[in-house]
C-alpha cells in the first residue's frame, strides 16, 4: 500500500535517516514473507489457512502498535469507517490472489510481478484522472511490459514454460493494489495514515477469517513446527513492516519511500534463491531490472501532486 504525506514537520538528516532506516525495515520484512509463505505451503498449510492465520495474529499487534504511537488517542473519524471496509475488502482480495499465486509459481517471480503495481497506479491514474502521460511514464510503463515479458518468459512461439494462471494471479494482485491504492486517495478527512491502515487491515482479517473460520488450529491441521514461521510471517512480515512503511512515508515522503522501497523485490529474490534454492535465468535477471527501472523512472516526473482529501494532507493513495 502507498501512502501520501507531507513530511515537512520532520527536517534534518536525523529524522531523513530514520525514515530510510524505517523503509528498509519495511522492505526486508515484506521481502522475506514471500519465503516464509513457500515454505508453509511446503509443510502443507493451505493458501486461506495461511492468510486466516496471518491476519488473525497481525492484526492485533497493530492495534497494539497504533495505541503505543497515539498514546492511547487514536485519530480515526466516524464517516471513514464504512469506506475503509471496502477497501479491506479489496485488500483482502489482493492477498488471495497473492496467495494462490504463490502456489503455481516460485515466490521470486509472484514478488517481481507483483511489484509492478505502481506503474500500474501511474497508468490508471492517467486514465481515471486525466494526469498527463508524460514521457516518464511512457518510459517506466515500456519498462514494466518488458521486465514483466521477461520475467514470465512469455513467448508466443513456444508453449508457456510457467503456470499461466499463476501469472494472471500474480498480475491480478497487483491490479487489484493499484485499485487499492487509488481508492484511498480520497480517504482520511480526520484520520491519521497510521489509524486508517490499522483499521483497513482489521477489517480484511475479519473477511478472511469469515471466509476461513480458523478451526483448523484445533483440528490438527497445523502442526507444532509450523508456529515460528507462522508467528514471524504474522508480526515481523506484516504487522511491523506495514506501520514501517507508514512512518517511513511520514518522514521522507511518498516518492523517496517508493524509490526505497524497490529493496523488496531484490530481498524476495534474493532470499528465495538461498533459503528455497529458486533460480532465475539471465533474462528474468534482466526483467527484473526493468521492472525496478520503471519504479524509478517514475520518481523523475515533474512533482504534481494528487489531491487528498480536503483538510488532510496525509490521506492514503498513489505517491505524487
Amino acid at each position: 500500500m502507498t501512502v501520501s504525506s507531507d513530511s515537512s514537520y520532520y527536517k534534518g538528516k536525523g529524522w531523513q535517516r530514520l525514515g530510510y532506516a524505517a523503509v528498509v525495515m519495511s522492505a526486508l520484512g515484506y521481502g522475506t514473507s514471500w519465503v516464509f509463505m513457500k515454505w508453509l505451503y511446503g509443510s502443507g498449510l493451505e493458501p486461506m489457512q495461511l492468510l486466516s492465520n496471518r491476519y488473525l495474529f497481525a492484526t492485533p499487534v497493530m492495534w497494539l502498535i497504533l495505541l503505543a504511537a497515539t498514546r492511547g488517542r487514536p485519530r480515526l473519524a466516524r464517516k471513514d469507517i464504512a469506506p475503509l471496509f471496502a477497501v479491506g475488502l479489496i485488500n483482502a482480495g489482493t492477498e488471495i490472489a497473492l496467495a494462490f499465486a504463490l502456489v503455481r509459481l516460485d515466490a521470486s517471480l509472484v514478488s517481481v510481478l507483483f511489484y509492478t503495481y505502481p506503474v500500474i497506479v501511474s497508468g490508471m491514474a492517467v486514465v481515471l484522472f486525466s494526469e498527463s502521460l508524460n514521457r516518464f511514464r511512457v518510459m517506466a510503463l515500456s519498462f514494466i511490459v518488458a521486465g514483466t515479458i521477461l520475467v514470465a518468459q512469455l513467448n508466443p512461439f513456444q508453449p508457456m514454460q510457467l503456470s499461466g494462471l499463476g501469472v494472471i494471479l500474480a498480475l491480478t494482485a497487483a491490479l487489484a493494489c493499484a485499485i487499492f491504492s487509488l481508492s484511498t486517495q480520497s480517504l482520511g478527512a480526520t484520520s491519521g495514515p497510521l489509524e486508517m491502515t490499522t483499521l483497513t487491515v482489521s477489517f480484511a482479517a475479519v473477511s478472511l477469517i469469515i471466509m476461513k473460520p480458523p478451526t483448523y488450529l484445533f483440528d490438527g491441521s497445523v502442526n507444532p513446527d509450523m508456529w515460528p514461521a507462522i508467528v514471524a510471517l504474522s508480526i515481523l512480515c506484516t504487522a511491523v513492516p506495514l506501520s514501517c512503511f507508514v512512518v517511513g512515508v511520514s518522514m521522507i515522503g511518498a516518492s523517496n519511500t517508493s524509490i526505497a522501497a524497490t529493496l523488496e523485490p531484490v530481498v524476495a529474490v534474493v532470499s528465495a534463491f538461498i533459503v528455497l534454492g529458486e533460480r532465475l535465468v539471465p533474462l528474468q535477471i534482466l526483467g527484473v531490472i526493468a521492472i525496478l527501472a520503471a519504479v524509478t523512472v517514475l520518481q523523475f516526473q515533474p512533482e504534481v501532486r494528487a489531491k487528498p482529501a480536503a483538510g488532510n494532507p496525509d490521506a492514503i493513495g498513489p505517491p505524487a
